[in-house]
């Protein structure tokens, strides 16, 4: 039963066409993991990564769109869908994405044509003085290009901040080795961090096996883990497995190098004992 052509998994898909077309437009932009787990985890970035783009893209439209809607919140049985959590009311990658992408003030970027577009994007009240620092390290860690420029960033709307010739920045062979970070202060408060990749997630050479260093330690709201990794991890998916339910405050997330990650877990039962060992960690260079 673990293909997505199978009766069973057929049966829980309400799209007749629903499960090719996940693996179609995968086949677009990632590498296909063979293993069944994997390919769940990937079409579960696939679609966290689409539904970012088009909410970006709305937000950086403003005036001219004002907002987003997205179909569905949640499931009323266990099946393959469009939704952001899933029936037993866990967050998707989607999730996640999304809560990202709805802050107050964001950054969203367009790679198009050769060139990297950016736009900040402000839903406060209010003008404000900005800073846009541009860092382009590889994927250990080190710094290769910098850019810094100063924005004034309007109340609620959107500002096309910078548009730059991809040329500028790196060439096509180093865009699959290599991450730009986008970061957003004003007055020295760090408003915004998005990791950027110039090239598509399919043709980047992502460290296959990151060592990855964790900590679980019990605290008042659950248990705070701790995570740094030399290389780059992409997407980590974060799980306990059967062993406990819960949620992540954050998930799907890319750990750079050398950056130390703080999540919290709340577990939903009472008196577990979590440790490291059983976090189960798996990230986009290892499921491809």
């Amino acid at each position: 039963d673990w293909n997505i052509e199978s009766p069973v998994m057929a049966a829980h898909q309400r799209s007749g066409i629903g499960n090719l077309r996940i693996r179609s437009y995968m086949q677009q932009n990632y590498r296909v993991p063979t293993n069944f787990e994997h390919f769940l985890y990937v079409g579960q970035l696939l679609q966290a990564e689409g539904i970012k783009m088009a909410i970006e893209a709305h937000r950086a439209s403003m005036p001219y769109c004002m907002g987003s809607l997205y179909w569905q919140i949640n499931d009323v049985w266990p099946v393959a869908s469009w939704s952001g959590m899933d029936y037993y009311q866990c967050w998707k990658a989607m999730h996640y994405f999304i809560k990202k992408a709805f802050e107050p003030t964001i950054t969203a970027a367009l790679v198009r044509d050769g060139k990297l577009r950016l736009s900040v994007i402000s839903d406060e009240l209010g003008e404000r003085e900005g800073e846009l620092r541009l860092r382009l390290i590889d994927f250990n860690g080190e710094a290769l290009w910098k850019k810094d420029t100063s924005i004034q960033m309007p109340q609620n709307t959107a500002l096309h901040a910078l548009e730059i010739p991809l040329t500028e920045i790196c060439d096509s062979n180093m865009a699959k080795k290599t991450v730009l970070l986008v970061d957003l202060y004003s007055q020295d408060h760090h408003i915004s961090h998005s990791p950027v990749y110039l090239a598509s997630a399919k043709v980047l050479e992502l460290p296959t096996a990151p060592a990855i260093e964790k900590q679980v330690l019990p605290s008042k709201e659950g248990f705070l883990i701790r995570l740094r990794a030399s290389q780059l991890a992409k997407n980590v998916f974060l799980d306990f497995g059967d062993e406990v339910d819960g949620f992540f405050t954050d998930n799907y997330f890319d750990l750079l190098p050398g950056e130390l990650v703080e999540v919290m877990f709340k577990p939903k039962q009472k008196g577990v004992s979590l440790t490291a060992e059983g976090l189960k960690i798996l990230s986009l260079g290892e499921a491809q």
